[in-house]
């Protein structure tokens, strides 16, 4: 009793499935003649395709007028060409981007180099002429009138920059002050 219920199950299961294939393919072609139809006609795709401005439509749309200027007029061929269409535009599109984002890195490290560079050069120069400044001034013992007097009892030997010293250690020593004071540690010594 069990197999011939399990059987008569079995059958009403597929009655609804071939209703439902033979729905679906009502649908299918109900959608197929209106869609073509409001597209148009192979008529009507051999006249737009012969029009100056076909080339102006998009290669979508030109794609689905010649395959219907060809006689197909399967919906499913016509859109098969139009997806994978669009799949090989996205594909064009992600690789264009990655390109133009690794030259856009590549110009903004460059110029981010080239500016640390140039500050860095800038940075050098100055040091340098400061640097060549305060050798003038404490070398050079005219710069001073006073120091030339004897006034100062720091032997000239201690007042001399050296290699190691910093510049706040440069401008404590009375020298370098009295110099800094007398506008001649610019270099107008």
């Amino acid at each position: 009793m069990t197999a011939s219920k399990g059987s008569v199950v079995a059958l009403w299961r597929g009655k609804e499935l071939q209703d439902a294939e033979k729905n679906l393919q009502r649908y299918e072609q109900l959608l197929h003649s209106l869609l073509l139809d409001r597209v148009c006609t192979q008529s009507e795709a051999a006249e737009i395709s012969s029009l100056q401005s076909f080339g102006h439509l998009q290669g979508a749309l030109q794609s689905i007028v010649s395959q219907l200027v060809e006689g197909s007029t399967n919906v499913s061929d016509l859109f098969t060409y139009f997806s994978s269409n669009m799949n090989d535009r996205l594909v064009e599109h992600v690789m264009t981007r990655t390109v133009i984002e690794e030259h856009v890195n590549l110009a903004e490290n460059k110029i981010h180099q080239s500016i640390a560079e140039s500050v860095d050069k800038l940075r050098q120069e100055l040091l340098e002429r400061e640097k060549d400044k305060e050798i003038s001034c404490v070398a050079i013992p005219r710069c001073c009138s006073s120091y030339a007097s004897g006034i100062f009892s720091v032997p000239f030997a201690s007042r001399v920059l050296r290699p190691s010293q910093r510049p706040t250690e440069i401008y404590s020593s009375p020298f370098t002050m009295h110099c800094h004071r007398r506008g001649t540690i610019s270099g107008r010594c």
